[in-house]
């Protein structure tokens, strides 16, 4: 939330907990972030993986429904 507000007081269009375009599979992410401050219309989805999202603590290898909910947001959005 606290990176969401951020980006809105920046000027950014962010939603928390939204559907990427065009998805239908009921996959959210995070933060949607849809317009620049400049009014330019664009697609990045930020996500926060906390200690569940890994194998084992700590690590950097990913369980396998992160990664592959990282690749089904990667053929929509930008991914951070």
């Amino acid at each position: 939330q606290q990176v969401h507000a951020a980006l809105q007081g920046m000027g950014y269009k962010a939603e928390l907990e939204a559907a990427a375009p065009g998805d239908k599979t009921g996959l959210c992410t995070d933060v949607l972030v849809t317009r620049t401050p400049s009014g330019q219309p664009c697609c990045v989805a930020i996500e926060f993986d906390g200690p569940s999202h890994y194998l084992q603590h700590p690590s950097r290898l990913l369980d396998g429904s992160t990664v592959l909910r990282n690749r089904q947001l990667a053929r929509r959005v930008h991914l951070i």
